[in-house]
């Protein structure tokens, strides 16, 4: 499902797609991806050019083979990323 650039602000809307395999959610506001850990049939997912401020629930995406982060925009960009591999390699 690709739902980039349109404002999302929330995952509320998608938590709910708990047989999605793809998600493309980049170019939204979003600040969080708390919600998407309800996915666990997520492979592919893009979170691209958001402005993530943490990447709580990623550990819950135990099939995620294809994660982009480019371009998020955070205070801490750095550690939402390396937060993000730290659970994949779990």
């Amino acid at each position: 499902m690709d739902i980039s650039f349109n404002a999302i602000r929330n995952m509320a809307s998608v938590s709910n797609c708990k047989l999605l395999t793809t998600l493309y959610i980049a170019n939204n506001k979003l600040t969080s991806i708390e919600g998407l850990e309800e996915l666990t049939q997520l492979k592919t997912l893009d979170v691209g050019a958001n402005r993530l401020r943490s990447m709580k629930g990623i550990g819950g995406l135990v099939n995620l083979e294809h994660l982009w982060m480019g371009k998020v925009r955070s205070r801490d960009q750095r550690g939402a990323k390396q937060h993000a591999i730290n659970k994949l390699l779990k």
